[in-house]
């Protein structure tokens, strides 16, 4: 059985590549991560334990006006492999373009079947490093880093500076894959959407204060999550 956390769409896709292109979301249940700024807590979603076949069913009531499918969690990764290798090979026998969003913790052979790899290393975990891991050598042994990108989030908080010396560093690493810049929101608490728009906002000049006149980094996209700055993002704490 696979563990999901939810299936919905059509929406767009708010970061990343894709960003502003409609989607159907997988959300699959559990991570290896425990990150304090997360806004997908697990505790707020019952864990449905199902099978293909109705991952199948819910994506193809869904997925009347596009082909392109995300799957997000938690981390996708730590699912059961045989199961998830089968469930991708079904969705591009029905003509699925796939994107997949991991933090880049663990490898799995079924990754070399996806159209679009977003990498996001958690900056603020103790094991974000993402320098010669198995997984980014992965990538280039099975000549897919062409399907790679990294996404990294950055928060406009007293350790920003700390946050873009390490993407920097990430970026001189990886300096032929795609690379972006998605800001943050530490306003999880703030029910109020309009406040919550103009805060982030604020982050985001905050951070392109930085970024733009430093020359280390270059060929980068820094955009805000626009999935947040349209619909908010709210959690109890």
């Amino acid at each position: 059985m696979l563990r999901i956390s939810e299936i919905f769409g059509p929406t767009i896709q708010g970061e990343g590549p894709w960003i502003g292109k409609k989607c159907i979301f997988i959300r699959f249940y559990g991570c290896d991560y425990r990150c304090s700024f997360c806004d997908q807590k697990e505790y707020l979603m019952i864990p449905i334990s199902t099978t293909i076949k109705y991952i199948l069913e819910k994506i193809s009531e869904r997925s009347k006006s596009t082909k392109k499918i995300v799957i997000t969690g938690g981390n996708p990764c730590i699912q059961n492999e045989k199961l998830m290798e089968e469930l991708i090979k079904e969705l591009i026998f029905r003509n699925y373009e796939i994107a997949i969003e991991t933090q880049g913790s663990k490898w799995c052979s079924w990754l070399c079947l996806i159209s679009l790899i977003v990498v996001s290393p958690k900056l603020y975990c103790y094991n974000y490093n993402l320098f010669d891991t198995i997984f980014m050598r992965k990538c280039y042994d099975y000549n897919i880093i062409n399907k790679l990108c990294i996404k990294i989030v950055i928060f406009a908080d007293n350790n920003i500076i700390n946050q873009l010396i390490k993407t920097k560093k990430i970026r001189e690493y990886y300096k032929n894959v795609l690379f972006y810049i998605s800001i943050g929101n530490r306003f999880l608490r703030i029910k109020n959407k309009s406040l919550q728009r103009k805060l982030i906002f604020n982050d985001y000049k905050k951070i392109l204060s930085y970024i733009l006149r430093d020359e280390g980094f270059q060929d980068i996209s820094i955009l805000p999550q626009m999935h947040v700055l349209l619909w908010g993002s709210f959690i109890k704490m």
